[in-house]
């Protein structure tokens, strides 16, 4: 809508997601849950709001997203001991500030894994950028702030919450009313909305988040994206196979 090429645009999904080595390719995978509740950590992005600022005006705070990640942490701690949940939180990153940040919230808290991104390094066989999806995959709930990662999981059926507690609101994908959606910033609320969550069969909560989940997210068990993407190429050199003075020239074939 907003290019300023002539560009054909088709959706096929997370790219990212189906080359990692935990693309779920049987439903089984998605129903083995080893956590309760994974949260997706966006602290420490977007220190300064200059760039959203022009866009959502003065509401707009500096380093409101790492506010608002303690802010849910500290939720998700005071949740998951009066429930008995189990919780894994993928940071970001693999910065000290971040691992800090989080242990001092969960320090002497049950049954929670602090997950850091793996290190980019020769010693380590997993791959650095895309462990953050076996976690969601192996949890049951996907909470965050703003994480693209949390809108990809509805794509395979996660339920998920996410919560906006900046004052502009401006931080939701497609802002609709739904109970995926939380900006109340109030733990009684969190904890109800929670609870209603959890106890919702997963056929019904995809049946009442499909129209959303459609709009954000393509997914196919049987085909990857990357697969998606090659048949799109490979469809468009049988149409555009000469290139000449900068021009492409469509093939009679």
């Amino acid at each position: 809508k907003y290019s300023d090429f002539k560009c054909h645009f088709k959706a096929v999904g997370s790219f990212r997601q189906s080359i990692c080595s935990f693309y779920p390719t049987k439903l089984t995978e998605l129903k083995n849950n080893k956590f309760d509740i994974c949260m997706v950590s966006t602290a420490f992005y977007m220190k300064n709001g200059d760039i959203a600022r022009a866009i959502h005006g003065d509401l707009v705070v500096d380093n409101e997203w790492t506010e608002y990640n303690i802010c849910i942490a500290k939720y998700l701690n005071k949740y998951i001991k009066d429930n008995g949940k189990t919780l894994i939180v993928a940071l970001r990153s693999n910065s000290k500030d971040e691992i800090d940040l989080y242990e001092s919230i969960f320090n002497g808290t049950d049954n929670v894994f602090i997950m850091p991104r793996i290190a980019n390094d020769n010693n380590n066989n997993m791959n650095p950028y895309f462990n953050t999806y076996s976690a969601v995959n192996n949890s049951q709930v996907i909470v965050s702030m703003a994480s693209g990662i949390t809108l990809e999981s509805t794509g395979i059926g996660k339920k998920i919450l996410q919560c906006d507690f900046s004052m502009g609101k401006q931080y939701f994908t497609n802002y609709v009313n739904g109970l995926w959606q939380l900006n109340e910033n109030n733990y009684k609320v969190f904890s109800n909305r929670l609870n209603i969550i959890f106890q919702l069969d997963i056929d019904y909560y995809n049946k009442i988040i499909n129209k959303y989940k459609n709009y954000v997210m393509k997914y196919d068990i049987y085909e990857p994206t990357y697969v998606k993407i090659q048949k799109e190429i490979k469809v468009y050199k049988t149409k555009f196979i000469n290139r000449k003075n900068g021009k492409w020239y469509k093939t009679t074939k």
